[in-house]
């Protein structure tokens, strides 16, 4: 895996993910967890998620919230592009 690549999206997820859920000083890292180190409700991780499909072009499964727990989870999926779902 291109870590530069994996980098770089990291940093795009944690930066859409601080303004979609307006949390700019918040530490998030790979491992954060969605809901639970966030705290935020399951509207606003869906409402994240479209953020985020707006953000890199793609679509998320509609069971996204479920499967995707952490930021590295969310990053993985993208890495992996349209065979990831």
């Amino acid at each position: 895996m291109n870590t530069d690549l994996t980098g770089v999206i990291t940093s795009k997820v944690i930066a859409a993910i601080r303004n979609s859920l307006f949390l700019p000083s918040a530490p998030i890292a790979g491992s954060t967890r969605m809901l639970e180190d966030l705290g935020v409700d399951s509207l606003d991780l869906v409402e994240t998620f479209m953020d985020l499909e707006e953000d890199f072009g793609v679509e998320f499964p509609n069971d996204a919230a479920d499967r995707f727990r952490t930021v590295g989870n969310v990053v993985a999926f993208l890495r992996a592009g349209p065979a990831g779902a």
